[in-house]
């Protein structure tokens, strides 16, 4: 281990100047309260693929292997509808999970890195690319992304989903498309030009074999740190306004919204209770309600539930019992992926699954796949949709999953 100094230009450029051999990177923007380290890794010494659900035991055996490892992969939206026991009809694209296990590893924190590795040429290795940094010269091209789900048919499902309301099936759901385009350039630099462009509080970069993500999620799943149990569900969304006096006027209209606390309340309440499904009795704490967020092109509204993890659980075991996130999916959970999976024309894959990374000091972070780029080859797939409750209409939800997708223009 060295820790060397560096100040965050230098990390950012460090970020967009990897070594081939790095698969894994976690950046936040560190505005706020992020929960969220900084880190990359290079070299992963071992990997584990979950290509069958009847294996998920073997994630455990995987992790406790390597428990002295930095382990970053994902877990995808799929996985999550095998553990809350809905059949789906849509084949899977992507394998249900993949995490890493690596012995090398860079983290930043407080104007310091620290090399993780025992291998002294690692060190050199990083000690030659900080004394060659240069500013990145990043390509400006802008994706054309597509829909897959015309106006027409979008129109026609969120009916469909109001009728579910009123029969009672569910009070929201969370109703989403892909959008598709091409590009020729590298994952790499598609993420560094990105994270440049639209920093994010929970952001990631994964690879393995021709899949790559590139996520620029806002918002955090699960973490786990010192027995603590923490969730971060966002609802509410409004643009950023061109002026200083706009821009003010749509967070005001965002907070004094009565469907968006509506529908930010029913989530903060899901996942309290999904919280209290696994912590112990009495210490499940908001800690925010109807906070605001700013990024780059959209407000949001978020709440911060805690809790204490019960004795008779394993981190892991929580993890895995509240996937995938009710921000999501809808309440109540079940009942609304199985309408997902009715109206949606394709597997949602690793979108709306997590995205995240176990520390060797007994900490995960894990957040919402969402904004997120998935890369194979050429063809890049985004997933992009919002909250439907009986007061939406479909102009208004189409237009706010456009303004999210913009994230990636």
């Amino acid at each position: 281990m060295k820790i060397i100094k560096l100040s965050p230009e230098h990390w950012d450029r460090l970020l967009a100047t990897l070594p081939e051999t790095s698969k894994g990177v976690f950046q936040t923007d560190t505005l706020g309260e992020s929960l969220w380290r900084q880190f990359f890794a290079f070299d992963p010494m071992a990997t584990f693929v979950l290509d069958d659900y009847n294996r998920l035991p073997e994630l455990s055996d995987f992790l406790t292997m390597h428990e002295q490892a930095f382990c970053p992969g994902f877990l995808s939206y799929d996985l999550g509808l095998k553990i809350q026991g809905v059949t789906s009809r849509h084949k899977p694209d992507v394998p249900l999970a993949i995490f890493q296990a690596y012995e090398n590893w860079v983290e930043y924190d407080q104007g310091s890195i620290v090399v993780n590795t025992r291998d002294p040429e690692y060190i050199k290795q990083i000690e030659n690319m900080i004394q060659e940094l240069i500013e990145p010269q990043i390509p400006q091209t802008p994706l054309k992304l597509e829909n897959s789900v015309n106006q027409d048919d979008y129109r026609r499902n969120i009916k469909k989903i109001h009728d579910y309301i009123r029969a009672g099936d569910f009070y929201q759901l969370n109703y989403t498309q892909h959008l598709k385009a091409t590009t020729s350039e590298s994952p790499r630099s598609l993420f560094s030009r990105m994270i440049g462009k639209h920093p994010a509080a929970y952001a990631g970069y994964f690879e393995y074999e021709q899949l790559t993500l590139i996520s620029l999620s806002p918002e955090l799943f699960l973490r786990h740190l010192q027995g603590v149990l923490t969730t971060e569900p966002i609802k509410g969304t409004r643009p950023r306004g061109i002026t200083g006096d706009q821009d003010e006027s749509l967070k005001l209209e965002l907070l004094n919204s009565a469907k968006e606390e509506a529908e930010l309340f029913m989530i903060t309440d899901l996942l309290r209770n999904d919280l209290g499904k696994v912590c112990k009795i009495g210490s499940i704490q908001l800690e925010a309600v109807k906070g605001i967020k700013k990024l780059p092109k959209v407000w949001h509204t978020y709440s911060r539930i805690s809790g204490k993890l019960a004795e008779s659980y394993q981190p892991l075991d929580a993890l895995l019992s509240m996937f995938p996130g009710g921000s999501i999916t809808g309440c109540p959970k079940k009942r609304a992926m199985e309408v997902i999976d009715e109206l949606e024309i394709e597997s949602r894959g690793i979108y709306t699954g997590s995205i995240g990374y176990f520390h060797p000091d007994g900490e995960f972070s894990f957040n919402i796949a969402i904004r997120t780029l998935v890369q194979k080859g050429a063809q890049l797939s985004l997933g992009t949709g919002g909250g439907i409750t009986i007061d939406s209409g479909w102009e208004a939800e189409w237009a706010e999953l456009m303004i999210k997708a913009s994230t990636f223009n």
